[in-house]
């Protein structure tokens, strides 16, 4: 009775078994991203084009991973002009960032003005199943006599993953980052260069 079936009994053990080995498999083999080791992973953009008031100056992020370790902190985001103070004759007309979770705006802030540009703050946190922090852009608009362009601009993102206290903002490039009141806060910075 089963010499005639046998391929019927056979051929779904085959295939069980290929799609037991191939979940193992895969599972053991997925390349898994630390907070420390995600900056490899991490897309910054920045461009700018020139408006009536100035010139408009756009920076993207995007994650193209998610850490294991989770995500928990704050993240800033600083656009910098070049020679470390700004122009006497520039002003920041506009500063504003948006943070996105799907289409969906989740997180907006205006930037703080220092001497060398702006910075924003903003959370990166994963709450209620929606991821924040991970892509957002961020958008300035400068207006000055003397002529600034993209070359003279640059963006830098700093992330950090455990709760501390603020940055002290004092300088947009995060050249030397210092936390109020924290010491050993882990973090990494990227930057892009106008061209």
């Amino acid at each position: 009775m089963f010499h005639s079936n046998k391929l019927v009994l056979i051929l779904p053990g085959i295939l069980v078994g290929l799609m037991v080995f191939g979940g193992y498999y895969f599972l053991n083999h997925t390349e898994t991203v630390t907070n420390e080791e995600m900056k490899e992973f991490v897309e910054l953009s920045l461009d700018a084009h020139p408006v009536k008031e100035g010139l408009k100056v756009v920076s993207e992020w995007d994650w193209t991973v998610m850490p294991e370790d989770g995500i928990y902190g704050e993240d800033y985001l600083g656009f910098a002009i070049e020679g470390g103070t700004l122009q006497t004759n520039a002003e920041f007309i506009e500063a504003h960032l948006e943070v996105y979770h799907a289409s969906e705006i989740v997180y907006e802030s205006t930037g703080t003005v220092i001497e060398n540009g702006v910075i924003f703050a903003f959370p990166n946190e994963i709450a209620e199943n929606t991821v924040v922090g991970n892509r957002g852009r961020a958008e300035i608009t400068i207006k000055g006599e003397g002529h600034i362009s993209l070359e003279d601009i640059s963006v830098q993102l700093l992330h950090t993953w455990v709760a501390h206290s603020p940055l002290t903002m004092t300088d947009a490039t995060f050249r030397t980052p210092e936390f109020e009141h924290a010491r050993n806060v882990p973090y990494w910075i990227i930057s892009k260069d106008g061209q």
